[in-house]
C-alpha cells in the first residue's frame, strides 16, 4: 500500500466487512477539507459512476460496530465511505482526478446530464396562446377595457360573457364549487396592457423554469402554483373577491426558481457546485437570488394604481417554492421523461385548461 495512507489512519470504525476501510481521512488530509455528509454522497457517485465498490455511513455515531474498532483508529466523529482494501488506491485517485479536473472551472463540478429541455419555442406557443385568446374574448363592441369593478355586473357582450364565465370570482369557487375559475382566470385579462406585462415578465420566468428542470416538470409547476395560489388568495380575500390575469401564475413560476435552487442546494448541491465553493455562495445563486428577484416583481408590480391584486401574486409566488423543490430533486436526481413523453405529458397541463373552460360553459 501506498505511503500516502495506512490502514490505522483510513479504519476509524469498523466497516461492513472486516476488508473494507475508509477512505475519508485520507481525502480530507489530501484536499485539506473537513468532509460533510454532501461530501461524501457526492464521492460516492463519483465511485458510483466508475464502477468502484463502496459503502457510505454517513451518520456512524448512529451504529456499532459487532467487529470493534481496531487497535489504532480514531472514533469516527463524521460521515465515512468504505471501499474494500484492493480498491482503495483506485478509489482515491478517481475522487482525486475528478477534484482535480473540475478545480479549473472555478470550484464547480459539471452538472449532471440534462433531461429533455423546453425550448423557447413552448414558451413563445403559450404566449401566442394567451394572446390570441384574449384577441378572441375581447371581440365586442362595447367601448374601452374591463375593470375589475365592471366584472359581476352580468354578460354584456361577447367579451363580457368569457370574462363573467371564468373569471375568480370567490363567491362562486368557494360556495358553487367552481374550482375551474382558478384555471381559467389565469387565461383572461383586463386589457392589452395587462396581458402585456404578463407576457414580459412570464416569457423570462416560464422559459428559465422549463429550460432547468424539463416541460411536463415545469409548466405543471407553473400550472399548479396558478391555480393554488387563485384559490388560497380567494379563501383569504373573501367572497366578495373577483381576479382574473396570469400574473399569479408569473409570480408561482418564480417562487419555483427558488424551490429549484433549494432542491439543487440540497439534493445535488456538489453536482451543481464544487466541494471548494461556499454554502452562502450556492445559497445566493441558487436560493436567495430567485427570492430577491420574487420579492423585487412583488414591489413593481404592486407599485402602480388600479386594480392590482397583490393577494394574488404573493400566494403564487409562495406556493411556487414547494412544487419548485419537488420538480428540481426529481431533475436533479434524474427522474424525468424522455424527450417526447416530456412534451406529452406537458401538453396535460394546457388540457387541464382547456376543460376548465369546457366546464365554465357547461
Amino acid at each position: 500500500m501506498d505511503r500516502r495512507h495506512s490502514p490505522a489512519r483510513l479504519l476509524r470504525t469498523a466497516p461492513p466487512d472486516a476488508g473494507w476501510l475508509d477512505i475519508v481521512p485520507e481525502l480530507e488530509e489530501r484536499f485539506g477539507m473537513s468532509a460533510n455528509r454532501r461530501i461524501v454522497r457526492l464521492w460516492t457517485l463519483v465511485l458510483d459512476s466508475r464502477s468502484v465498490p463502496n459503502h457510505p455511513e454517513l451518520y456512524p455515531s448512529r451504529r456499532t460496530s459487532w467487529l470493534g474498532r481496531p487497535e489504532g483508529a480514531a472514533q469516527a466523529t463524521g460521515p465515512a465511505l468504505y471501499v474494500p482494501e484492493r480498491h482503495v488506491e483506485r478509489a482515491l485517485d478517481e475522487i482525486e482526478q475528478y477534484v482535480v479536473e473540475n478545480a479549473g472551472n472555478r470550484g464547480r463540478a459539471p452538472m449532471p446530464a440534462p433531461p429533455a429541455r423546453a425550448g423557447l419555442g413552448q414558451t413563445f406557443l403559450v404566449l401566442a396562446l394567451l394572446a390570441c385568446f384574449h384577441a378572441l374574448v375581447t371581440r365586442t363592441s362595447s367601448p374601452g377595457p374591463l375593470t375589475l369593478d365592471q366584472l359581476g355586473q352580468g354578460a354584456q357582450g361577447f367579451a363580457l360573457a368569457w370574462r363573467e364565465a371564468g373569471v375568480a370570482d370567490c363567491m362562486r369557487i368557494q360556495v358553487m364549487g367552481e374550482w375551474w375559475r382558478a384555471v381559467t382566470a389565469l387565461t383572461l385579462h383586463a386589457d392589452a396592457g395587462h396581458l402585456l406585462t404578463n407576457a414580459l415578465f412570464g416569457g423570462v420566468f416560464f422559459y428559465l423554469v422549463t429550460r432547468r428542470v424539463g416541460a411536463a416538470l415545469g409548466w405543471w409547476s407553473i400550472l399548479f402554483t396558478g391555480v393554488v395560489g387563485n384559490l388560497i388568495n380567494c379563501r383569504v380575500s373573501g367572497y366578495d373577491h373577483v381576479s382574473l390575469g396570469a400574473s399569479t401564475a408569473v409570480l408561482g413560476a418564480v417562487g419555483v426558481l427558488a424551490g429549484i435552487g433549494a432542491a439543487e442546494a440540497g439534493i445535488g448541491v456538489l453536482l451543481v457546485s464544487g466541494p471548494h465553493e461556499s454554502f452562502w455562495k450556492r445559497a445566493w445563486r441558487g436560493v436567495l437570488l430567485p427570492l430577491a428577484m420574487g420579492v423585487a416583481l412583488l414591489a413593481f408590480l404592486g407599485a402602480g394604481e388600479g386594480n392590482i391584486d397583490l393577494g394574488a401574486h404573493f400566494f403564487g409566488f409562495v406556493c411556487g417554492i414547494v412544487p419548485g423543490m419537488i420538480a428540481g430533486g426529481l431533475s436533479q436526481t434524474g427522474r424525468v421523461l424522455p424527450g417526447l413523453w416530456d412534451r406529452l405529458v406537458a401538453l396535460g397541463a394546457l388540457l387541464v385548461v382547456v376543460w376548465s373552460w369546457v366546464l365554465a360553459f357547461l
